[in-house]
């Protein structure tokens, strides 16, 4: 018994993927090390809390100040000659 080809815009599921493998390994790897980051960062921001918002802010400016110098790290490795 032969099966039908697919038609375009129709899957089968029997089908392997054109999409290499480890994707998913890959952006759960990313996921967690970010998530572990966050808890770091809010931990020292939490043992600083003093019932004042004063350590929220601090927090906030620490990390957009973060944010800018990476980004203008990435910045200059784009425009760096290959």
């Amino acid at each position: 018994m032969q099966t039908e080809a697919p038609t375009p815009g129709e899957t089968s599921l029997s089908t392997p993927s054109n999409k290499p493998t480890g994707t998913g390994t890959a952006a759960s790897t990313v996921n967690a090390i970010a998530t572990f980051g966050s808890v770091i960062f809010a931990t020292i921001i939490g043992q600083q809390f003093d019932k004042t918002a004063l350590p929220m802010m601090v927090g906030v400016f620490g990390a957009t100040l973060v944010a800018l110098i990476c980004v203008l790290e990435l910045r200059k490795l784009e425009r760096a000659p290959a």
